[in-house]
């Protein structure tokens, strides 16, 4: 009797163990990751993606998700699909959050499909980068076509970029 219960407080210490490095691995992620069941309320949030929007996970849970993906196309709770889309959230003071979102189906133990899981990018950097990238390029488009120009037009195109990147 004895040793079973040492076995029971070793299996309950393991289960603690593993729980305890679930939530660390997904508050350590810098990715936002939700749980909505399948009537589209979320049941979890990481801290990532309160972050995100700007609110507890406390608040977020049990929150309809299409209100806070408004412009999302993917989420259907009920499908058995994996699917990735560019939206937009609503983060804190109504400031929209460009997001790249892959939606799956969330299954149990058993195999049945218990909601879905999403995962959620911000791309705001990226988009920047993006951004500053074309305006290289365009600005170095500029700089070949007004190489062979002379002084007078050159001098007019500087007034033309000092002006366009003002």
């Amino acid at each position: 009797l004895r040793s079973a219960s040492v076995q029971v407080a070793e299996q309950q210490t393991t289960i603690r163990d593993i729980s305890q490095l679930n939530e660390d691995i997904l508050s350590s992620l810098p990715t936002g990751i939700v749980t909505v069941d399948t009537e589209g309320h979320i049941t979890s949030a990481n801290e990532a993606a309160s972050r995100l929007w700007g609110q507890p996970a406390m608040v977020l849970t049990n929150r309809r998700i299409h209100a806070l993906l408004p412009n999302s196309t993917t989420i259907h709770p009920a499908d058995d699909q994996v699917r990735k889309e560019r939206t937009e959230i609503i983060g804190p003071q109504d400031h929209r959050l460009p997001v790249e979102l892959t939606v799956a189906p969330l299954r149990n133990y058993e195999g049945h499909q218990t909601g879905s899981l999403l995962v959620i990018e911000d791309l705001t950097a990226i988009n920047q980068m993006e951004q500053r990238v074309k305006r290289a390029e365009h600005l170095a488009a500029i700089g070949r076509l007004s190489a062979g120009m002379p002084f007078q037009a050159r001098q007019e195109r500087e007034e033309l970029r000092a002006r366009w990147l003002a």
